[in-house]
Protein backbone atom coordinates (compact mmCIF):
# COMPACT_ATOMS: atom_id res chain seq x y z
CA UNK A 1 0.00 0.00 0.00
CA UNK A 2 1.35 3.48 -0.81
CA UNK A 3 2.42 5.51 2.19
CA UNK A 4 3.83 9.00 2.69
CA UNK A 5 7.55 8.69 3.48
CA UNK A 6 7.49 11.67 5.84
CA UNK A 7 10.64 11.82 7.98
CA UNK A 8 11.89 8.47 6.67
CA UNK A 9 13.12 10.63 3.76
CA UNK A 10 15.94 11.70 6.12
CA UNK A 11 17.43 8.21 5.75
CA UNK A 12 18.18 8.96 2.10
CA UNK A 13 19.87 12.23 3.04
CA UNK A 14 22.05 10.68 5.75
CA UNK A 15 22.92 7.64 3.62
CA UNK A 16 23.95 9.91 0.75
CA UNK A 17 26.12 11.96 3.12
CA UNK A 18 27.88 8.84 4.43
CA UNK A 19 28.45 7.58 0.89
CA UNK A 20 29.60 10.81 -0.73
CA UNK A 21 31.24 12.67 2.17
CA UNK A 22 32.52 9.74 4.23
CA UNK A 23 31.97 8.92 7.89
CA UNK A 24 35.02 10.97 8.93
CA UNK A 25 33.65 14.16 7.32
CA UNK A 26 32.99 17.25 9.42
CA UNK A 27 31.54 20.75 9.36
CA UNK A 28 34.00 23.61 9.74
CA UNK A 29 33.37 27.22 10.79
CA UNK A 30 36.33 29.60 10.60
CA UNK A 31 37.08 32.81 12.46
CA UNK A 32 39.52 34.93 10.48
CA UNK A 33 41.09 38.32 10.98
CA UNK A 34 42.67 40.89 8.71
CA UNK A 35 44.86 43.46 10.38
CA UNK A 36 47.24 43.14 13.30
CA UNK A 37 47.33 42.74 17.05
CA UNK A 38 48.39 45.83 18.98
CA UNK A 39 48.52 45.79 22.80
CA UNK A 40 45.36 43.73 23.29
CA UNK A 41 43.48 45.23 20.33
CA UNK A 42 42.94 43.66 16.94
CA UNK A 43 43.39 46.56 14.53
CA UNK A 44 41.16 45.34 11.75
CA UNK A 45 38.13 43.19 10.99
CA UNK A 46 36.94 39.75 12.02
CA UNK A 47 35.21 37.36 9.62
CA UNK A 48 33.23 34.25 10.42
CA UNK A 49 33.00 31.93 7.42
CA UNK A 50 29.99 29.62 7.54
CA UNK A 51 30.29 25.97 6.63
CA UNK A 52 26.64 25.07 7.17
CA UNK A 53 27.14 23.55 10.62
CA UNK A 54 23.72 23.07 12.27
CA UNK A 55 25.28 22.22 15.64
CA UNK A 56 26.18 25.72 16.89
CA UNK A 57 23.71 25.70 19.77
CA UNK A 58 23.36 24.42 23.32
CA UNK A 59 22.28 20.93 22.24
CA UNK A 60 25.77 19.41 22.50
CA UNK A 61 26.97 21.67 25.33
CA UNK A 62 24.65 21.03 28.29
CA UNK A 63 22.28 23.79 27.20
CA UNK A 64 24.90 26.53 26.88
CA UNK A 65 23.97 28.08 23.54
CA UNK A 66 27.02 30.33 23.60
CA UNK A 67 29.52 27.49 24.17
CA UNK A 68 31.09 27.62 20.69
CA UNK A 69 31.34 31.40 20.80
CA UNK A 70 32.91 31.22 24.26
CA UNK A 71 35.56 28.85 22.92
CA UNK A 72 36.35 31.34 20.16
CA UNK A 73 36.61 34.15 22.71
CA UNK A 74 39.01 32.02 24.75
CA UNK A 75 41.17 31.45 21.66
CA UNK A 76 41.28 35.18 20.96
CA UNK A 77 42.19 35.97 24.57
CA UNK A 78 44.95 33.34 24.42
CA UNK A 79 46.37 35.33 21.50
CA UNK A 80 46.22 38.53 23.52
CA UNK A 81 43.11 39.98 21.86
CA UNK A 82 40.55 41.67 24.12
CA UNK A 83 39.02 44.14 21.66
CA UNK A 84 38.35 44.30 17.92
CA UNK A 85 38.25 47.83 16.55
CA UNK A 86 36.94 46.80 13.12
CA UNK A 87 33.77 45.18 11.79
CA UNK A 88 32.34 41.69 12.10
CA UNK A 89 31.95 40.15 8.64
CA UNK A 90 29.45 37.26 8.41
CA UNK A 91 30.20 35.16 5.32
CA UNK A 92 27.23 32.96 4.49
CA UNK A 93 27.43 32.37 0.74
CA UNK A 94 27.88 28.59 0.88
CA UNK A 95 24.11 28.11 0.53
CA UNK A 96 21.51 29.66 -1.75
CA UNK A 97 19.12 32.36 -0.58
CA UNK A 98 18.10 31.45 3.00
CA UNK A 99 14.75 33.16 2.44
CA UNK A 100 13.73 30.49 -0.07
CA UNK A 101 11.03 28.25 1.41
CA UNK A 102 10.00 24.87 0.04
CA UNK A 103 6.64 25.24 -1.76
CA UNK A 104 5.13 22.34 0.22
CA UNK A 105 5.76 23.92 3.61
CA UNK A 106 2.53 25.23 5.20
CA UNK A 107 2.82 29.01 5.24
CA UNK A 108 0.85 29.26 8.48
CA UNK A 109 3.49 27.17 10.30
CA UNK A 110 6.67 29.01 9.32
CA UNK A 111 7.17 30.16 12.92
CA UNK A 112 7.26 26.56 14.18
CA UNK A 113 10.65 25.01 14.99
CA UNK A 114 10.18 22.23 12.42
CA UNK A 115 10.08 24.81 9.60
CA UNK A 116 13.19 26.70 10.69
CA UNK A 117 15.08 28.49 7.89
CA UNK A 118 18.54 27.27 6.94
CA UNK A 119 21.68 29.36 6.53
CA UNK A 120 25.40 28.69 6.18
CA UNK A 121 25.74 30.53 9.51
CA UNK A 122 23.08 29.28 11.92
CA UNK A 123 22.65 29.61 15.66
CA UNK A 124 20.40 27.62 18.01
CA UNK A 125 18.53 25.85 15.20
CA UNK A 126 17.58 29.36 14.00
CA UNK A 127 14.98 29.52 16.74
CA UNK A 128 14.56 31.68 19.83
CA UNK A 129 12.96 30.35 23.00
CA UNK A 130 9.87 32.05 24.40
CA UNK A 131 9.55 31.35 28.14
CA UNK A 132 6.24 32.08 29.88
CA UNK A 133 5.73 31.89 33.65
CA UNK A 134 2.70 32.75 35.81
CA UNK A 135 2.44 36.15 37.49
CA UNK A 136 2.26 36.74 41.23
CA UNK A 137 -1.48 36.07 41.49
CA UNK A 138 -4.49 35.03 39.38
CA UNK A 139 -5.52 37.89 37.14
CA UNK A 140 -2.03 39.33 36.88
CA UNK A 141 -0.01 39.41 33.69
CA UNK A 142 2.16 36.41 32.91
CA UNK A 143 5.91 36.86 32.83
CA UNK A 144 7.32 36.45 29.33
CA UNK A 145 10.93 36.54 28.15
CA UNK A 146 13.03 35.60 25.12
CA UNK A 147 16.05 33.34 25.58
CA UNK A 148 18.46 34.65 24.53
CA UNK A 149 17.12 38.20 24.53
CA UNK A 150 19.25 39.85 21.85
CA UNK A 151 16.96 42.86 21.31
CA UNK A 152 16.31 41.79 17.72
CA UNK A 153 12.63 41.05 18.19
CA UNK A 154 9.64 42.90 19.60
CA UNK A 155 7.75 40.88 22.19
CA UNK A 156 4.00 41.54 22.50
CA UNK A 157 2.21 39.67 25.27
CA UNK A 158 -1.27 39.64 26.75
CA UNK A 159 -0.90 36.39 28.69
CA UNK A 160 -2.80 36.41 31.99
CA UNK A 161 -2.45 34.22 35.06
CA UNK A 162 -5.43 31.98 35.77
CA UNK A 163 -6.45 30.05 38.88
CA UNK A 164 -7.87 27.24 36.73
CA UNK A 165 -5.55 24.57 35.44
CA UNK A 166 -8.11 23.60 32.80
CA UNK A 167 -8.13 27.12 31.33
CA UNK A 168 -4.39 27.14 30.70
CA UNK A 169 -3.54 27.69 27.04
CA UNK A 170 -0.59 29.69 25.73
CA UNK A 171 -0.26 30.58 22.04
CA UNK A 172 3.02 31.84 20.54
CA UNK A 173 3.12 33.19 16.99
CA UNK A 174 5.17 35.24 14.51
CA UNK A 175 4.07 36.35 11.06
CA UNK A 176 6.41 35.49 8.15
CA UNK A 177 9.26 38.02 7.80
CA UNK A 178 8.06 39.82 10.94
CA UNK A 179 10.32 40.66 13.89
CA UNK A 180 7.33 40.77 16.25
CA UNK A 181 6.61 37.75 18.44
CA UNK A 182 3.11 37.57 19.93
CA UNK A 183 2.18 35.61 23.04
CA UNK A 184 -1.43 35.25 24.15
CA UNK A 185 -3.68 33.11 26.32
CA UNK A 186 -3.62 32.08 29.97
CA UNK A 187 -1.14 30.27 32.22
CA UNK A 188 -2.11 28.48 35.42
CA UNK A 189 -0.87 30.09 38.65
CA UNK A 190 0.55 26.74 39.83
CA UNK A 191 2.36 26.00 36.58
CA UNK A 192 6.06 25.90 35.98
CA UNK A 193 7.51 27.82 33.01
CA UNK A 194 6.03 27.10 29.60
CA UNK A 195 8.62 27.11 26.81
CA UNK A 196 8.16 27.28 23.04
CA UNK A 197 10.65 27.68 20.19
CA UNK A 198 9.93 30.24 17.46
CA UNK A 199 11.87 30.54 14.21
CA UNK A 200 13.80 33.72 13.44
CA UNK A 201 13.35 35.65 10.15
CA UNK A 202 17.01 36.41 9.39
CA UNK A 203 19.31 33.65 10.71
CA UNK A 204 22.64 35.28 9.88
CA UNK A 205 21.78 38.43 11.87
CA UNK A 206 20.68 36.22 14.78
CA UNK A 207 24.04 34.43 14.58
CA UNK A 208 25.96 37.71 14.59
CA UNK A 209 24.01 39.18 17.51
CA UNK A 210 24.51 36.02 19.58
CA UNK A 211 28.24 35.98 18.85
CA UNK A 212 28.58 39.60 19.93
CA UNK A 213 26.62 38.96 23.13
CA UNK A 214 28.75 35.93 23.99
CA UNK A 215 31.98 37.80 23.29
CA UNK A 216 30.89 40.65 25.55
CA UNK A 217 30.11 38.18 28.34
CA UNK A 218 33.64 36.84 27.89
CA UNK A 219 35.19 40.31 27.96
CA UNK A 220 35.82 40.83 24.24
CA UNK A 221 34.29 43.87 22.49
CA UNK A 222 33.72 44.25 18.76
CA UNK A 223 33.61 48.00 18.13
CA UNK A 224 32.50 47.97 14.49
CA UNK A 225 29.26 46.95 12.83
CA UNK A 226 28.10 43.55 11.57
CA UNK A 227 28.09 43.07 7.81
CA UNK A 228 26.80 40.13 5.78
CA UNK A 229 28.68 38.99 2.69
CA UNK A 230 28.25 35.98 0.38
CA UNK A 231 32.02 35.81 -0.16
CA UNK A 232 35.15 36.49 1.84
CA UNK A 233 36.83 39.60 0.38
CA UNK A 234 40.23 38.94 -1.07
CA UNK A 235 42.77 40.10 1.47
CA UNK A 236 45.46 38.85 3.84
CA UNK A 237 43.31 36.92 6.35
CA UNK A 238 44.71 35.06 9.35
CA UNK A 239 42.95 32.17 11.07
CA UNK A 240 42.22 33.09 14.69
CA UNK A 241 39.81 30.33 15.74
CA UNK A 242 38.03 27.27 14.41
CA UNK A 243 35.07 25.04 15.26
CA UNK A 244 34.49 21.57 13.88
CA UNK A 245 31.59 19.16 14.30
CA UNK A 246 31.85 15.61 13.01
CA UNK A 247 29.29 14.09 10.66
CA UNK A 248 28.50 11.21 13.02
CA UNK A 249 27.25 13.60 15.71
CA UNK A 250 25.06 15.37 13.17
CA UNK A 251 23.58 12.13 11.86
CA UNK A 252 22.63 11.15 15.39
CA UNK A 253 20.52 14.29 15.78
CA UNK A 254 18.92 13.92 12.34
CA UNK A 255 17.91 10.28 12.63
CA UNK A 256 17.24 10.05 16.35
CA UNK A 257 15.42 13.37 16.85
CA UNK A 258 14.15 13.73 13.27
CA UNK A 259 15.29 17.34 13.17
CA UNK A 260 14.25 18.94 9.87
CA UNK A 261 16.66 21.86 10.23
CA UNK A 262 19.63 19.49 10.56
CA UNK A 263 18.56 17.37 7.60
CA UNK A 264 18.14 20.34 5.26
CA UNK A 265 21.47 21.81 6.40
CA UNK A 266 23.20 18.52 5.63
CA UNK A 267 21.50 18.25 2.24
CA UNK A 268 22.67 21.74 1.29
CA UNK A 269 26.22 21.00 2.47
CA UNK A 270 26.14 17.84 0.38
CA UNK A 271 25.07 19.86 -2.65
CA UNK A 272 27.75 22.50 -2.05
CA UNK A 273 30.49 19.88 -1.70
CA UNK A 274 29.38 18.09 -4.87
CA UNK A 275 29.40 21.45 -6.68
CA UNK A 276 32.95 22.07 -5.53
CA UNK A 277 32.15 24.89 -3.10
Amino acid sequence: APRILASNTKLFTTAAALDLLGSDSHFETLVLGRGRRDEGVWRGDLAVVGGGDPNISGRLFDGDGYAVFRSWAAELRAQGIERVDGDLLLVNGLFDDPHLVHPDWPRDQLARWYEAPVDALSFSDNCVMVRVAPGKAPGSAGRVQLVPDLKLYRLVSNVVTTSSRKRQKVVVSREPESHEIRVSGAIWSGSGPFEAWVTVPEPVHYFGAALRAAFEEEGITIAGSSRVSPKLPEDDWHQLALHRTDLETTLGVINHRSQNFYAESLLKVLGARQAGA
